[in-house]
C-alpha cells in the first residue's frame, strides 16, 4: 500500500527486507528526489540540503540497512541495499526518480538507473575506484568488525576526532546545530560488518568495474559533485575521470568529503541547475 505526504512524514516501514526508516519531505505532487547517505551515516546528514530543496521536490530519504534507525546485521551488500531501496520506491508508488547519493551509497543510483528506475544520477564525493583514495594510514583496520565494535564504545570526543577525515580540514561540527551528536550517534549505531563491505568488498567491486565505466553505460544524465578539499578521495583525478566518461561535474570550493553538510547551499545550487 502506498502513501503520500503533503509536508513531511517519518516512519518505519515493515517491508520484505525488514524494517526500513523512510522520511518524506515536500509536496506529494512535486518531482521525487531520492537522497542516499554514505557510511557510517544516516538520512539526517541531508537535513540541511532537504530544507533547501523541499519547496520544489518531494524528498525521499532512507536509512540504509546496517545504518541509523533501519539497522540490521544481514543483507548489507550492494545488491541487497539496491533491492531494499527499490522495495521502498515500490511501496511509495514511485516508478522513476532522480537519485542523489554520497560516498558509500553511490552505487545505488547507478544501479537504479541501470534498472530504469532513476532518470538522473548524482554522485557526491565518491571516486570512480580506490586508485583515487587518499585514506589515512590505519583506516583499513576499520574493515575488521571487532575493531569497529571497540571504537564504537569510545567517548564522544574521540569518535568526533576520528570522523574529521570526512570533512575539510578545520570544519567544525558545531557549525551545524546538532550535527556533532548525529556523528556520534550514527557511528555507534551502524553495524560493524559494514566496514568490510565499504573498505574491502567495495574496493574489489570498483577495481573490477569502476563507477566511471558504469556511468558510460547509462542513458541518463549524470552529475558528479566533489569537494575541493576532500581528504578521502582526491578531487582533481576523480572529477577528470567522470568528465571523460561524459558526466557533468561540479567542484564545491572549501568543502571536503561531505559538501552536503559543509556547504549545502552550494550543493543545492548545483543540483537545481542540473535537475532543472
Amino acid at each position: 500500500m502506498s502513501f503520500t505526504v503533503d509536508e513531511s512524514t517519518d516512519r518505519i516501514l515493515d517491508l520484505q527486507h525488514g524494517p526500513v526508516r523512510v522520511r518524506l519531505d515536500g509536496p506529494s505532487k512535486s518531482p521525487p528526489l531520492l537522497l542516499i547517505h554514505g557510511s557510517p551515516c544516516s538520512l539526517e546528514w541531508f537535513d540541511q540540503l532537504t530544507s533547501l530543496l523541499c519547496d520544489t521536490y518531494r524528498i525521499v530519504r532512507i536509512d540504509l540497512r546496517g545504518h541509523g534507525a533501519t539497522g540490521g546485521r544481514e543483507r548489507l551488500g550492494r545488491m541487497d541495499q539496491v533491492a531494499m531501496v527499490t522495495e521502498v520506491l515500490d511501496h511509495l508508488g514511485i516508478t522513476e526518480i532522480s537519485a542523489v547519493a554520497h560516498s558509500f551509497g553511490t552505487d545505488i543510483p547507478i544501479d537504479l538507473a541501470t534498472a530504469g528506475r532513476a532518470n538522473a544520477v548524482v554522485l557526491i564525493d565518491q571516486a570512480p575506484d580506490f586508485r583515487c583514495a587518499t585514506y589515512p594510514p590505519g583506516l583499513i583496520t576499520l574493515s575488521r568488525p571487532s575493531l569497529i565494535a571497540i571504537a564504537q564504545r569510545a567517548p564522544a570526543f574521540a569518535i568526533q576526532q576520528g570522523s574529521k577525515q570526512g570533512f575539510a580540514p578545520g570544519f567544525r561540527f558545531d557549525s551545524v546545530p546538532g550535527f556533532a551528536e548525529i556523528v556520534v550517534r550514527d557511528f555507534r549505531a551502524f553495524t560493524p560488518s559494514i566496514g568490510r563491505f565499504a573498505l574491502v568488498d567495495r574496493a574489489r567491486e570498483l577495481a573490477a568495474d569502476p563507477l566511471d565505466a558504469r556511468i558510460q553505460r547509462l542513458d541518463v544524465p549524470v552529475l558528479a559533485i566533489h569537494g575541493r578539499r576532500d581528504q578521502m578521495y582526491a578531487c582533481a583525478p576523480s572529477i577528470a575521470r567522470y568528465s571523460a566518461a561524459g558526466a557533468r561535474t561540479a567542484i564545491i570550493e572549501n568543502a571536503g568529503h561531505s559538501p552536503h553538510v559543509e556547504a549545502p547551499e552550494a550543493v543545492a545550487v548545483a543540483l537545481r541547475d542540473f535537475l532543472d
